[in-house]
């Protein structure tokens, strides 16, 4: 059985811009039960290599560079590598607020019995 409590599994295809602040704020909040997983749609804008390069220093985890069908084909394949007892999907071009992400880990690892946790995202009424 893993110790890993907590998987962040990271879709990407030719978003290296972006991806790259992103793995940034995931990596500098990863605790030491956390792994990361990142998904490349065999990218040709140098995310494999990025992602090469984070993975042979041990800032990243796991990752694969190969054809999928899509972001949601990305993720099934993360899942599918993810050790941890709870997954936190996350895109290659949002911000994230890690001291929620840390609320809801320690909510969900208290509470067992729930499966699924879910907001209804971040947005701004400009009224």
């Amino acid at each position: 059985m893993s110790d890993i409590t907590l998987s962040y599994v990271i879709t990407t295809y030719n978003k290296l811009d972006y991806l790259r602040p992103v793995l940034e704020n995931v990596i500098s909040h990863r605790k030491p039960d956390e792994e990361i997983i990142v998904v490349d749609g065999a990218s040709k804008d140098g995310t494999a290599e990025y992602l090469a390069r984070l993975f042979a220093t041990g800032k990243i985890q796991k990752f694969v560079s190969e054809r999928d069908f899509g972001e949601g084909h990305g993720f099934n394949k993360g899942m599918l590598m993810a050790e941890g007892k709870l997954i936190k999907l996350l895109t290659d071009d949002d911000a994230y607020d890690f001291t929620a992400i840390e609320c809801c880990r320690r909510y969900m690892l208290e509470h067992p019995q729930i499966d699924f946790l879910n907001t209804h995202g971040g947005w701004y009424d400009i009224n």
